[in-house]
């Protein structure tokens, strides 16, 4: 998609929308707090930050159609809301091919570039991040609050890839771990029986390889019956995190697949459990 058209698209889909800007080449689209929320905010107050990592298919359409009441939600208790497109079919195709063998450093450096971006133009609380994101979104956040341990106040992550070399065993889609680690050689290297190296690499590659650095209080969101990205994933992340005395808090989805906003025969799920777990991180650093 060219930029124009990307930029028209944008136009047409929101009022919400307030800025499409590129930054170093990377495209960034900001949302900024309802007039109406501020009002509250003493002058020269900054406001806190809602950082949206997109998945490796985040188109802008299906980012604001799917996060609507999210959106809404911390718009109105006063967050600027930023989405780093880099990286996704948001981007474009090629960007999105960048990424395998590169995710964890290429993505996790563009976000934190976009961040400090943001920051230095004075538009949000360098003290008030919340970083949040589903599946790779959700592989982003928890990478980043490994690699950046000292800059996001809360984190909430929906079926996030933690740990490929657990993954791998127990995905419906194994052969994607290979790529997302070895990138344009995972075709040579894919094998259902990884070897001692390849676990390595898969272990590396992924946010639990920094969950020894993490202070972020964290959210996790489960679905029981996610097949691409099985619970057990988390679930070992998120003991991980109990066992070096972060808190961490897991919402399960019993009927939960993958995107966790429907249910098996089709319907589609409330959200209303899973906006007050938002609401109830959000509001620690919103006050």
């Amino acid at each position: 998609m060219s930029t124009g058209r990307l930029k028209l698209l944008l136009c047409s889909m929101s009022c919400l929308i307030t800025s499409f800007q590129y930054f170093f080449g990377l495209p960034l689209l900001i949302l900024k707090p309802s007039k109406a929320s501020l009002s509250h905010l003493q002058t020269g107050t900054s406001v806190p930050l809602l950082i949206t990592c997109p998945n490796h298919l985040s188109l802008p359409s299906h980012i604001l159609s799917s996060t609507e009441a999210t959106l809404t939600f911390f718009r109105i208790i006063s967050f600027l809301t930023l989405f780093p497109l880099g990286g996704s079919l948001g981007f474009s195709e090629e960007a999105a091919q960048s990424l395998p063998g590169r995710a964890g450093s290429q993505d996790v450096n563009d976000v934190l570039a976009a961040v400090d971006y943001v920051i230095g133009k004075g538009l949000a609380e360098p003290s008030k991040i919340v970083v949040v994101g589903l599946s790779h979104g959700g592989f982003l956040t928890i990478h980043l609050i490994g690699q950046a341990p000292d800059k996001f106040a809360t984190a909430a992550a929906r079926n996030p890839v933690c740990n490929l070399a657990l993954m791998v065993g127990t995905t419906d889609i194994p052969d994607w771990c290979y790529f997302e680690a070895f990138g344009s050689e995972a075709k040579s290297n894919f094998t259902e029986a990884p070897s001692a190296e390849h676990l390595a690499l898969f272990y590396k590659k992924l946010p639990i390889s920094h969950v020894s650095k993490i202070k972020t209080p964290t959210l996790m969101l489960l679905g029981a019956k996610d097949l691409r990205v099985p619970i057990t994933d988390g679930l070992q992340y998120a003991r991980a995190l109990k066992e070096k005395g972060i808190e961490v808090n897991v919402m399960m989805f019993p009927d939960g697949i993958h995107e966790l906003d429907s249910t098996t025969n089709g319907l589609r799920k409330p959200f209303l459990t899973l906006e007050c777990g938002l609401r109830s991180t959000a509001h620690k650093i919103a006050r």
